[in-house]
């Protein structure tokens, strides 16, 4: 699963790194680059770039924006679109969901992301909200991680909702203790046959390729809590954080606990001793008192005089 994302690059720089195949520079569709505002946390809904598959959104390669989260052009008419319904498919099953194999031929799509995010368990299982991380390259390489996709567009009562989803595969061993799916990122090869002109088969092979590789030149680390919030676009969302250890967490602890109060202390408390006095007698020690007078002594119970009823009856049986 892959439900939040970064798409931190400018129209212009997406186009400086957008492929050319077939000697066909990738340009932006008209109009579409003044739509375009990086992302530093985008979700399903967000309006992110695209680099669509040559065929029938045109004769080359060209990029786009669309909505992520696909909303399939069977969907009826009327209805409100569900961004978060189809966000991700698998790249296993692809192929044999009609909602996803009918765009295989003609309807790839490739997005350009800087990084992606993904939350585990705290380490110490000591929060009940759960820490987020960051992948994305290593060093401070500008060029996009390319993540395979499939878009589709349906025909709303407001006009034409162009979308897309991103294909997942198993996480990579280096990442798999983050979760256990990743997006499916194409390196050069498997990006000129999903975006270009292969057939269908000859890009699916590629595709699955490509789900097959290491983590290599991709790097992972914590990054702050507020991005949690879709609303969070700060461009600190993906800054590197530094988690407290166990043994930090555990002296900040000592010194925010509230220290219990002494007995003595209770009691020189107003209205302590009346309340001492009560606890006591409800755990048996005597009875409570409602001034500072001492309680009497209970009575000795006395023993029946030798030769009565009482002391026969009290006598040890023989044997």
């Amino acid at each position: 699963m892959c439900g939040r994302t970064r798409q931190s690059l400018s129209a212009d720089a997406l186009a400086r790194h957008a492929p050319t195949l077939g000697g066909r520079t990738t340009h932006w569709k008209p109009s579409a680059a003044a739509a375009h505002s990086p992302r530093q946390n985008a979700s399903p809904g967000s309006s992110l770039a695209v680099v669509v598959q040559a065929g029938e959104a045109g004769p080359a390669q060209h990029l786009s924006v669309m909505r992520w989260g696909l909303v399939p052009s069977t969907s009826p008419l009327g209805s409100k679109p569900d961004f978060w319904r189809m966000f991700n498919a698998r790249c296993e099953t692809v192929d044999s969901l009609a909602s996803f194999r009918r765009l295989l031929g003609r309807r790839r799509c490739a997005v350009p992301l800087s990084g992606w995010y993904e939350w585990t368990d705290d380490e110490f299982k000591e929060v009940k909200t759960k820490q987020p991380y960051y992948v994305g390259r290593e060093g401070e390489a500008e060029a996009p991680l390319w993540a395979a996709g499939l878009w589709d567009s349906w025909e709303g009562t407001e006009g034409a909702v162009e979308s897309f989803t991103i294909m997942t595969r198993d996480a990579a061993p280096d990442l798999a203790w983050l979760h256990d799916r990743q997006p499916v990122l194409l390196d050069a090869e498997g990006l000129a046959a999903w975006v270009g002109e292969a057939a269908e088969a000859d890009a699916l092979a590629e595709m699955r390729r490509c789900a097959r590789l290491g983590a290599g030149g991709l790097r992972c680390h914590p990054v702050s809590k507020k991005m949690s919030k879709a609303s969070y676009q700060e461009e600190d969302a993906c800054a590197r954080v530094t988690l407290a250890s166990r043994q930090q967490r555990s002296v900040a602890a000592f010194f925010g606990a509230k220290a219990a109060p002494s007995p003595a202390a209770k009691e020189e408390a107003p209205g302590g001793k009346e309340l001492a006095a009560a606890a006591a007698a409800a755990a048996g020690k005597q009875p409570a008192a409602t001034g500072h007078k001492r309680a009497s002594p209970a009575r000795e119970t006395k023993r029946p005089a030798p030769g009565s009823i009482q002391s026969f009856f009290k006598r040890p049986k023989p044997g």
